[in-house]
């Protein structure tokens, strides 16, 4: 541990705030926040940068709830409409970079949403159930490739493995989907899975949303 090194980093984050660009400060919270040095740091200038990426975390935050309905307005436009609402709502939502939001403000942002993220024994016995899911997963292009082709291509794509459970507000009737595991790969275009494939994307440019 270097604790005046993540001092010093700190202080010339804060100092030269805007003169980064916004992944770098991003990262630099990430690191003192993952790796404990929040009570080594300067809290003036922790304080500048939190107060920095709450803004970012906030204005993704108010979009998604601003639209929040608008899947539910999709079925009743036009194609040509629905399609220039979904190709809006994902040039504005990309401006946010939620995955660049870091680990700790996209957990705050999924659970606002619903999403639960399970800890301790639940965390482990989901993490083991992941695993054995995702083994056999494939990626449809891929399958068209011989056998060793395949295998190099594991170490090219993220399996993201989900489940979930929706019920309706009144608790009357329930659904229910899961495990299923996913690969990343070219994003999904069609407009009824258009918000899904933007709030999802992977990092490198593919899709987690099917």
């Amino acid at each position: 541990r270097d604790e005046g090194l993540m001092r010093t980093i700190v202080q010339q984050a804060a100092v030269r705030i805007h003169e980064c660009n916004g992944q770098e400060v991003l990262d630099v919270v990430e690191a003192i926040s993952t790796g404990g040095y929040i009570d080594a740091v300067d809290k003036v200038y922790w304080d500048t940068l939190m107060d920095w990426t709450g803004e970012k975390y906030e204005r993704a935050r108010r979009y998604l709830d601003e639209n929040a309905g608008l899947p539910l307005a999709l079925p009743r436009l036009s194609d040509f409409d629905r399609a220039l609402a979904v190709q809006d709502y994902r040039e504005q939502l990309s401006k946010f970079d939620l995955i660049g939001l870091g680990f700790t403000y996209t957990a705050r942002l999924l659970e606002h949403i619903g999403v639960r993220l399970p800890e301790g024994s639940v965390l482990e016995e989901w993490t083991e159930t992941a695993r054995q899911v995702a083994v056999n997963v494939r990626h449809e292009g891929d399958m068209e490739k011989n056998a060793e082709a395949q295998e190099g291509l594991k170490v090219c794509r993220t399996v993201c493995v989900y489940r979930y459970s929706l019920r309706r507000a009144d608790g009357d009737g329930a659904a229910e989907l899961g495990p299923t595991a996913i690969t990343s790969g070219p994003a999904d275009e069609a407009h009824e899975l258009g918000l899904f494939a933007t709030t999802l994307r992977h990092h490198r440019g593919g899709g987690c949303a099917k």
